[in-house]
């Protein structure tokens, strides 16, 4: 399992004006930690943010996707296809960064009430633990919402 830490961003001096950025803050391994994603929001339109933490970002509950195809290796175009659908990324994207997850939960966090980013778990394992995920983030919400007031 990997866990990364995503700050909500405003880019005031993008030429597209309504994109915001979930940037990672920080992930958890000692291996993964350079050429991670970044993905956008568009502040005025729903349903145009990017990849799962995107997803996230737009939801009110957490997000869960489990099962997905093992891309690493050779496969079939519609296979890279599927697994960029289902995790909300370009399928161009997905084949510059070839991802190793097959599952992902993740849940948008929030201090004093507004939106601060969003945390997402994922692993190589075609399974997350949703019951688990929910209530590791329902028992550790509170006390993380006060951390990143100063973050």
């Amino acid at each position: 399992y990997r866990v990364t830490l995503y700050k909500y961003r405003k880019w005031t001096w993008t030429r597209d004006l309504r994109l915001a950025w979930l940037i990672p803050v920080i992930r958890s391994g000692h291996t993964s930690k350079n050429n991670i994603r970044e993905f956008s929001v568009d502040r005025r339109n729903a349903g145009r943010a990017k990849g799962v933490a995107g997803l996230a970002w737009e939801s009110e509950g957490a997000i869960h996707i489990e099962n997905l195809s093992d891309i690493t290796g050779q496969c079939a175009q519609a296979t890279m296809a599927n697994y960029a659908q289902l995790t909300n990324v370009s399928l161009q994207d997905l084949e510059q960064k070839t991802s190793h997850s097959q599952s992902f939960w993740a849940v948008r966090v929030e201090t004093k009430g507004e939106p601060w980013g969003v945390l997402v778990i994922d692993t190589v394992s075609p399974n997350v633990s949703k019951r688990k995920a929910d209530q590791a983030f329902d028992n550790n919400a509170e006390f993380l919402s006060l951390l990143l007031q100063r973050a």
